[in-house]
């Protein structure tokens, strides 16, 4: 491309890529060719940069072909100069990457899609979350569940209100801790029996803020890919 933004050489590459044929576009101006007339500005500025910095690195950008079709290209610039240093023109390296900017533009809906997904999927779990800590809150059995290590992960309203508890006291608080060192050692071998999978029930008298209660507890092992993970504990009061 010379100075003033003529077609001085035009490859087969080119003839290809825009479906211009050389001889009919060489000596017109390559922003008439190649550009929509609205960016038609753009080829102008860009040689002025490539003659202020000697070249320009790889950049993408978009290019019209014979048709008016947009066509995604990266561009290189590097100025062209005469054994004596004079400027002559500007040579120009466009590369089809039509096919990389689509597989861009779909990762792109993909990740926009999977987001919208996500976004859903955590509406819908945490509307069922609800539905279902609002449905154990109503029952009049305790259910709560304790991890393999025995501390608490989980208690609904009856439990809390059987120990006189709030929720941010008894999450994370170890079994022992919330029974006592009797009721817990008592209690050890039918917690160690479900941590190793298997199912118990049994009656319990408890000194509660309420006096002496009597339960029917089950102990259910939560297993999960043959690991025992904790226990969920239903105590019915039975007083």
């Amino acid at each position: 491309e010379s100075l003033d933004g003529r077609i001085l050489s035009w490859n087969r590459g080119a003839e290809r890529l825009f479906g211009h044929r050389a001889q009919d576009v060489v000596g017109r101006p390559l922003a008439a060719v190649l550009l929509a007339p609205e960016h038609a500005q753009e080829d102008a500025a860009l040689l002025r940069r490539v003659q202020e910095e000697g070249a320009l690195a790889l950049f993408d950008a978009v290019r019209i072909d014979q048709a008016g079709q947009p066509i995604d290209v990266s561009i290189s610039a590097s100025l062209v100069r005469a054994e004596s240093g004079r400027m002559m023109g500007v040579a120009k390296v466009l590369r089809d990457i039509r096919d990389r900017k689509d597989a861009e533009r779909r990762l792109f809906e993909f990740n926009a899609s999977l987001e919208e997904k996500i976004r859903i999927r955590t509406e819908e779990l945490e509307t069922a979350r609800r539905d279902l800590r609002n449905v154990l809150d109503a029952m009049t059995s305790m259910v709560g569940y304790w991890d393999d290590q025995l501390i608490n992960r989980f208690a609904n309203k009856a439990y809390l209100d059987w120990f006189g508890k709030r929720p941010e006291d008894i999450l994370g608080m170890h079994i022992r801790d919330l029974l006592g060192d009797r009721v817990f050692e008592a209690n050890r071998h039918h917690m160690e029996a479900a941590l190793r999978g298997e199912p118990q029930q049994f009656e319990r008298s408890l000194d509660t803020p309420h006096g002496i209660r009597h339960s029917l507890a089950n102990y259910l092992p939560d297993e999960r890919d043959g690991v025992v993970r904790g226990f969920y504990v239903v105590v019915h009061d039975v007083t």
